[in-house]
């Protein structure tokens, strides 16, 4: 039997240069599984579901459950005043409340066209939520929540930066 000892070090104990391996070598860790949860839960807790997106073309898939005033309602009810989807929401109740007061000719069954008004919203909560996207993917990537991540996992490091007990050990 041979035994053989090998030197671990903690972050903090690391030369300059092996931190700036460190943070380089684990920019993404915090972002190699579903880092977008929250932001899909949070889009699903007020009738939104996003089936796709991509922060770098700007580009979102959002289906809305049930109707966009209910959407808005729920946002209302739920969401702080100074959060944008909470003023976009407000934004639309108040122009669907205008629309609804407009005297029209029309049968008193006939339904009020209100597509520009759900397409507006529906472009607005796509920009606040590719919004939050971007921003916890900044977050994430950020070299706070990178030592975040090593110091909550106790990661162990060769002298050179390298991650002690990655697969390429």
């Amino acid at each position: 039997m041979k035994e053989v000892t090998i030197k671990v070090y903690e972050y903090d104990e690391l030369s300059k240069e092996a931190k700036e391996k460190v943070l380089s070598d684990l920019a993404s860790i915090n972002v190699d599984y579903a880092w977008w949860e929250e932001i899909y839960a949070d889009a699903d807790e007020v009738e939104l579901d996003i089936t796709e997106f991509d922060i770098d073309r700007g580009t979102m898939v959002m289906n809305v459950k049930t109707s966009c005033e209910s959407v808005a309602r729920e946002i209302v009810k739920n969401r702080g005043t100074t959060c944008n989807t909470y003023k976009d929401a407000m934004k639309y109740l108040k122009a669907l409340k205008e629309l609804r007061k407009v005297p029209r000719r029309r049968k008193d069954d006939e339904e009020i066209d209100t597509t520009e008004l759900d397409d507006n919203l529906i472009h607005d909560l796509i920009s606040d939520y590719l919004t939050m996207l971007r921003k916890e993917f900044d977050y994430q990537t950020s070299e706070k929540a990178v030592l975040e991540t090593i110091s909550i996992n106790n990661f162990y490091f060769y002298e050179s930066g390298k991650l002690y007990g990655s697969i390429e050990d």
